[in-house]
């Protein structure tokens, strides 16, 4: 009978703990939940939106997910962007790709006259701003080179200094062949 109450008892207290543990009270976020904004920041969203603008700044594209599927209207997600992309190149200027690859050339043409629409609309000048097609930072590296890359760079041990450890790296673009520690 005693090790029931024991038992009831732990039961209730571990009850009591995940019903308190449950309530967060008023914490503060560090971003904000995906249906609008929080009236609880964290301290450091100032931080992260910083890091954001910079990193918007290095990659600034926009892609099929920010458009209405099979139209040239922007989604809510396609606006938000849209809308930070406007007041970062309305500081420094600049280019968005736009690298959709559904719809083909028609549906690209007119979903990057939608972005310049909006961009213009948000109060900038047409020459703070530039729509290209194309991924954000480029089409990438030609795969034969990128192969040849690979290929030429390959680990090899280095055979005069079998056993102490050392070896080198192959390379005909440069690296001359030097050793490692």
């Amino acid at each position: 009978m005693a090790r029931i109450r024991r038992t009831a008892a732990f039961a209730g207290v571990a009850a009591a703990l995940v019903i308190a543990g449950c309530y967060g009270g008023n914490i503060g976020r560090s971003n904000a939940p995906p249906q609008g904004f929080t009236e609880n920041r964290n301290d450091l969203h100032e931080h992260y939106l910083r890091m954001t603008d910079n990193e918007m700044l290095n990659d600034m594209n926009m892609s099929s997910v920010h458009f209405v599927p099979e139209s040239a209207e922007l989604n809510a997600l396609g606006v938000r962007r849209l809308r930070r992309c406007a007041s970062i190149l309305g500081v420094y200027g600049g280019k968005i790709r736009y690298d959709g690859i559904d719809g083909g050339e028609e549906m690209t043409r007119a979903r990057m006259e939608t972005m310049e629409k909006f961009l213009a609309a948000s109060g900038l000048k047409r020459e703070q701003f530039s729509v290209e097609a194309g991924a954000a930072r480029g089409a990438g590296m030609d795969a034969g080179e990128a192969a040849l890359i690979r290929e030429t760079t390959r680990f090899q041990p280095d055979s005069a200094s079998s056993g102490s450890g050392r070896s080198s790296m192959s390379s005909s673009l440069g690296s001359g062949g030097g050793t490692t520690n």
